[in-house]
């Protein structure tokens, strides 16, 4: 689902004054905070925050610091109770003009290499700090979250007469080890 557009989420390098901070703090309105939650599969999200500042860095670089501040529900990924997460984490971002990315990732044998910095975004003409915030929060929620206490209890099941596979028995070094003993043994 797309998110509409926040006018103020939209940042054109050309208007900010490079001699002073840009200041900008983001607060999204319940509807796209419900919006954002569905597309990230969370059960709910609040407090939604991204404060923080953009500052020219050299002749035409910028660099974004920032705090991203939430509260997301989610389920957990054992008992699909809801689990509650808050959010706090700073973010980071370094933008270069196109042209300098570009050569700061290919080596000296043309071959594209891995960026040490992984702040560092190619620079636009926009930015939209709405992505830079659902980017951020992404990255911060917990991948696997679990409630407190939650553990995960081994169960087999199978059809009615047939012993169930162990793990000693799907493992081949096991077997491997006992015929090697039985081996030993008649010789």
């Amino acid at each position: 689902m797309a998110i509409p557009p926040l006018t103020k989420a939209i940042i054109r390098f050309i208007d900010i004054n490079p001699r002073k901070p840009h200041k900008f703090d983001i607060r999204p309105s319940n509807e796209v905070c419900k919006i954002i939650a569905k597309d990230l599969g969370l059960l709910s999200l609040t407090k939604l925050r991204l404060q923080g500042n953009l500052t020219a860095h050299g002749e035409n670089s910028w660099r974004l610091n920032a705090h991203i501040g939430a509260t997301a529900e989610q389920a957990c990924v054992l008992t699909l109770a809801s689990v509650q997460t808050r959010i706090d984490s700073t973010v980071e971002r370094n933008y270069l003009p196109l042209k300098i990315h570009d050569e700061s990732s290919i080596g000296l044998d043309g071959e594209v290499e891995m960026e040490q910095d992984e702040n560092l975004e190619p620079l636009e003409t926009e930015l939209d700090l709405i992505a830079v915030m659902i980017e951020a929060l992404a990255i911060e929620l917990p991948t696997y979250p679990k409630v407190e206490g939650a553990s995960f209890k081994r169960k087999a099941i199978t059809a009615p007469g047939i012993v169930p596979l162990s793990d000693e028995d799907a493992n081949p070094f096991a077997n491997l080890s006992t015929l090697m003993k039985k081996l030993s043994k008649q010789t």
